[in-house]
């Protein structure tokens, strides 16, 4: 799926410290993943890791209080990331067959 595409191209974008074009690819990735998948859930970790990285480069600089904020905003994106994909593996699991005993 394309909206994947764009989760990679924020990865690559926040290895090279271009924090804001990787948040804008993920804003690009989720209009094309707009109800909850694993797609969606992808890159909200994504971008959950992105502000990982923003927070520490702020923190390498000195700007305490906005990476403090940063690792907030990172903490936050990442527990939508998890609550999305927890969303996703239970409802696959209603629709799995149920095993033979």
């Amino acid at each position: 799926m394309i909206s994947d595409t764009y989760a990679r191209l924020a990865e690559l974008r926040s290895e090279a410290g271009e924090f804001d074009a990787a948040a804008r690819d993920v804003e690009a990735g989720l209009e094309l993943a707009p109800a909850p998948s694993h797609f969606q859930g992808h890159l909200y970790e994504v971008a959950g890791v992105v502000e990982e990285r923003r927070a520490k480069a702020l923190d390498e600089r000195g700007d305490r209080e906005a990476a403090a904020q940063g690792r907030q905003r990172a903490v936050g994106l990442l527990e939508r990331a998890i609550s999305i994909q927890d969303q996703v593996i239970t409802e696959a699991l209603k629709s799995a067959p149920e095993k033979p005993r």
